[in-house]
């Protein structure tokens, strides 16, 4: 059974950076232009194909000459075929800035939800470094520390855990001072 697809925001991205969509949308202009290009020069050949048969049939003195016929033609067709050109490059144009502004906002969300998704993983552990110290486990509070120094933190959440290591190192020394005592205690009152 093939795996699920990935959601959207977490779908490879080509080597260029680009999405499929913005992909598809530039392989469909490429497209556009070439069926324009070809259109063009499909109406050259068709434009001086039909003088030439003109030519042919109208031999009377009162007939424009052929080569105007050409030339009025070949300048109407390359008129059209420049309008069409512009208003291709300027849809292909207004297509590019759409999927670059689609692109980058994209980009921005994605950031921020991994930002807040990291955010809420470390105040996560810091929560449990804050349990670990009230129930007295103090190698359990340091792992959960420790865990936090691949995470990027806010101010606030750094000052959090430099609070927290003293509250730690000062348990653990209280409580090898207590250690300390109860087993000289031990050793000067044997009977207690």
């Amino acid at each position: 059974m093939p795996a699920p697809p990935l959601p959207n925001r977490l779908a490879r991205k080509s080597p260029r950076g680009r999405n499929g969509g913005a992909i598809k949308q530039e392989n469909e202009m490429k497209t556009t232009l070439n069926m324009t290009a070809a259109a063009v020069g499909l109406a050259l050949v068709l434009g001086a194909g039909c003088s030439q048969k003109e030519e042919a049939k109208t031999k009377s003195a009162d007939a424009p000459k052929p080569s105007d016929n050409l030339a009025t033609q070949a300048k109407q067709t390359a008129d059209n075929a420049v309008s069409e050109v512009k208003q291709t490059a300027e849809k292909v144009a207004a297509d590019t800035k759409q999927a670059a502004a689609n692109a980058v906002a994209e980009v921005k969300a994605q950031a921020q939800s991994t930002v807040v998704i990291a955010k809420d993983q470390a105040q996560g552990l810091i929560d449990k470094a804050k349990t670990s110290i009230a129930d007295k486990k103090y190698e359990d509070a340091l792992s959960s520390i420790k865990q936090l120094a691949s995470l990027k933190l806010t101010p606030e959440q750094q000052k959090m855990v430099d609070d927290l290591k003293a509250q730690i190192q000062k348990a653990m020394g209280n409580q090898a001072a207590s250690d300390a005592t109860k087993a000289v205690g031990g050793l000067l009152n044997p009977n207690k």
